[in-house]
């Protein structure tokens, strides 16, 4: 039997790649304002159909960025579980509290991101989501995402030896 070994390059190309959709995502949000105060309802004159049609891309850009963190997160703790713990799970819920017990992520970022499995999969199922449903969502996620990607950063800086 080979030893299976992580493969670094691929790991750190994910979390550069999350890092930047992350970075898109906090534009967007503070293009619209979600940042600070939610939008206020738009009303049925042409200007408002046009800022709601703008909103919807935006908010359709939004959703494609938090189902990709995800998947690209839950990418990574399959790798890293597999490598360090010699288990495998589809459970990308699971797998965040896997990823922690290979002591890649805190025990506690893995408890707040958790839910974050349930947002991505009401993103996938979900037809209809207006964009200020999307507003608490994205902000957490910003903020979660980019400590998963420093705390696994560093996880893989130190068991990498650098490279």
């Amino acid at each position: 039997m080979t030893d299976v070994i992580l493969d670094w390059q691929t790991i750190t190309a994910k979390l550069a790649l999350m890092k930047r959709l992350l970075a898109t995502l906090h534009t967007i949000g503070a293009d619209m304002g979600w940042w600070t105060d939610p939008r206020p309802t738009v009303g049925d004159d042409v200007e408002d159909d046009v800022e709601m049609a703008t909103d919807r891309v935006k908010a359709l850009a939004v959703e494609r960025v938090l189902t990709q963190v995800v998947d690209l997160a839950a990418g990574i703790n399959r790798q890293v579980t597999v490598v360090e713990l010699g288990e495998v799970t589809d459970d990308t819920r699971t797998s965040f509290r896997l990823v922690a017990e290979a002591g890649a992520i805190s025990a506690d970022l893995a408890v707040k991101l958790g839910p974050s499995v349930g947002v991505r999969n009401m993103l996938m199922h979900q037809f209809d989501i207006e964009p200020k449903q999307l507003v608490p969502a994205a902000a957490q996620l910003v903020e979660q995402y980019g400590e998963y990607v420093r705390q696994v950063a560093a996880y893989v800086q130190n068991k990498s030896g650098g490279r």
